[in-house]
């Protein structure tokens, strides 16, 4: 009797250790499935695609009047799913760089959400100048020249130049910091004892970058016209550096590479800051309808094959 009774207990706990089993099993099943690359890719390019999509078809209707009793819903529509569309890129974008562990970019797309949040349709692509300047952190790093003192590329032993990674998950958040804090300042020293060093990658995409979220600040300190020409001149003389994208597996290449999603982003982001410049003065946007629709559908493109651009980054020899 005393051993059933002893039995009894443990045999009735054995449905409640299942069910916890269970539960364990089904939230590493959520959360493998959330931060899967297949996941990511799926939804940046429904996020983005859509938005862009519509975007696009705003912009024509409102130009050729295909949709006139409408065409107010749509414009409605269209700053809706843009902003969506940006806000859930900056999530997606957000738990790649959570698993790389890279501070300064992972920062930039988190800022990306209450941004498009608050911020109307308008102003947004002038808001973003902050978080689209620590996003390029990440391929700033990642296409960051090995180099010596003096600031000459250290080669490998085929005799390539050797790249840092935009991917920290082995050595860490403060590692991320550290390195995106130190080399930035050693490109700006650089800059400073050889001023062509301005026409290697991440050169120009650090000084970019930096011109691009002044833009902003200066826009919110009351003078908005300046401030959006600071970011639109910065971003286009920025992603124009973009072009000569040179790293890639197996090192680096001569030319334009217009296979690199990089590459891509940055001839979109030309476009969408080409654009939104046009918008700010009354001759174009008397002329030209909805010019924030078609820079904002160009910026969606963008951030599609930049977010792109960030599931690609590997650890250093993978």
């Amino acid at each position: 009797m005393t051993l059933q009774v002893a039995m009894k207990p443990s045999m009735d706990l054995i449905p409640v250790s299942q069910s916890a089993n269970r539960l364990l099993k089904n939230r590493k099943s959520i959360k493998e499935i959330i931060f899967a690359d297949k996941t990511k890719k799926i939804l940046n390019y429904a996020c983005n695609g859509s938005a862009s999509a519509f975007g696009f078809f705003t912009f024509i209707s409102a130009n050729f009047h295909l949709l006139d009793p409408i065409q107010e819903h749509l414009d409605f529509i269209s700053e809706k799913l843009e902003r969506l569309g940006n806000g859930l890129s900056g999530i997606i974008g957000a738990i790649d760089l959570w698993q790389k562990k890279n501070f300064l970019p992972f920062i930039g797309y988190t800022s990306m959400v209450p941004i498009s949040a608050l911020i109307s349709g308008y102003d947004n692509w002038l808001a973003r100048g902050i978080s689209i300047g620590l996003n390029s952190f990440v391929f700033i790093i990642d296409r960051r020249e090995v180099v010596d003192k003096k600031g000459n590329p250290i080669l490998n032993k085929s005799g390539k130049k050797k790249y840092l990674s935009g991917d920290f998950s082995d050595t860490g958040w403060i590692e991320s910091i550290k390195t995106s804090c130190d080399e930035s300042v050693k490109m700006i020293k650089e800059l400073f004892d050889k001023p062509q060093r301005i026409t290697t990658f991440s050169h120009a995409a650090l000084l970019s970058s930096l011109f691009q979220m002044t833009g902003p600040i200066i826009s919110a300190s009351g003078l908005k016209s300046a401030g959006a020409s600071i970011r639109n001149v910065a971003g286009i003389t920025g992603y124009l550096a973009l072009l000569l994208d040179k790293r890639k597996e197996g090192g680096p290449f001569g030319g334009i590479n217009l296979k690199s999603p990089v590459v891509q982003c940055s001839l979109l982001r030309i476009g969408t800051a080409i654009f939104d410049m046009l918008k700010h003065f009354d001759f174009f946007s008397s002329r030209i309808s909805n010019l924030t629709d078609i820079s904002l559908a160009l910026d969606r493109l963008a951030g599609l094959r930049f977010t792109k651009g960030i599931f690609d980054i590997k650890k250093v020899g993978t």
